[in-house]
C-alpha cells in the first residue's frame, strides 16, 4: 500500500503529510521521513537519526499478514513531528514491544523503542480505542544537553561529568 496524501491544514511549516502503509512499505516511509526531516531544516546526523527511529516503530507496527499502519509527518514550527498510528490489532504487537522484556534469550522486545528513545528528543506513545500512536519529535535546534555533551567529546572509560 503505497501513495502519499498531502493535507492541506498547514501546522507550522507546510503540509501534513499521511501515509498508510505495510510490511513492504518501510523503504518509502524511510524515504518520506528523510525528506521531510530535510525540508524542516534537520541538520547534520539528525535526520538519518529520525529516520532510523520511525522504521524501528514503523516496522514494528506492521507484518506481511497485518493491517495497515499510518505514518503521519507534521511540520510544526521549531521541530519534526512524525507518528505511527497502529491500528488495535498492531497495537497490541506495539504495547508487547514498547517496553523492554526479556521474551526467550534470543529475543529482546523493546530495542526499536528504546533506539527511538534514544535517537529523538522526545517519544511519546499514547493508547486509544483504535490503536496506538508513537510520536516521535526532533527540534531543529540541537538541544543544549546535546550540545554540551558533544563539545566535551568523548568520556574516558569510567570518567562520567554531571
Amino acid at each position: 500500500m503505497t501513495g502519499s496524501n498531502h493535507d492541506r491544514n498547514r501546522v507550522g511549516g507546510g503540509p501534513v503529510e499521511v501515509l498508510p502503509f505495510g510490511a513492504s512499505d518501510l523503504c518509502l516511509v524511510r524515504a518520506v521521513v528523510r525528506r521531510h526531516a530535510r525540508t524542516a531544516g534537520l541538520a547534520g546526523d539528525r535526520p538519518d537519526c529520525l529516520v532510523l527511529a520511525v522504521h524501528e516503530i514503523a516496522a514494528c507496527a506492521v507484518t506481511a499478514d497485518s493491517e495497515p499502519a499510518v505514518l503521519r509527518c507534521v511540520p510544526r514550527v521549531g521541530r519534526v513531528v512524525c507518528e505511527i498510528h497502529a491500528t488495535r490489532e498492531d497495537g497490541t504487537c506495539l504495547r508487547r514491544r514498547a517496553f523492554p522484556r526479556l521474551t526467550d534469550k534470543h529475543e529482546t522486545p523493546g530495542r526499536g523503542l528504546w533506539l527511538a528513545r534514544a535517537l529523538c528528543d522526545e517519544v511519546e506513545i499514547a493508547e486509544g480505542d483504535d490503536g496506538v500512536v508513537v510520536r516521535m519529535t526532533m527540534t531543529l535546534v540541537m538541544p543544549v544537553r546535546t550540545a554540551l555533551a558533544e563539545s566535551r567529546g568523548p568520556e574516558p572509560d569510567g570518567a562520567r561529568q554531571p
